[in-house]
């Protein structure tokens, strides 16, 4: 294989990954920034779904 190309796929490589860690980062920033506006933490349990009782007739 060229060695041109061995080095623009090694940095493609590169570049997705620290792409994709850097995606994972803001998000993670972004959802503690929701739950803090919230009031909630992360470690907080989370909160129960709203439940609806159904009545049935026969």
């Amino acid at each position: 294989m060229n060695s041109k190309r061995v080095v623009f796929l090694l940095l493609a490589v590169i570049v997705a990954g620290l792409t994709a860690f850097m995606a994972r980062t803001w998000l993670q920033s972004e959802r503690a920034a929701v739950m803090a506006q919230a009031g909630l933490r992360h470690d907080a349990a989370p909160l129960a779904a709203p439940t609806l009782q159904v009545s049935v007739v026969r």
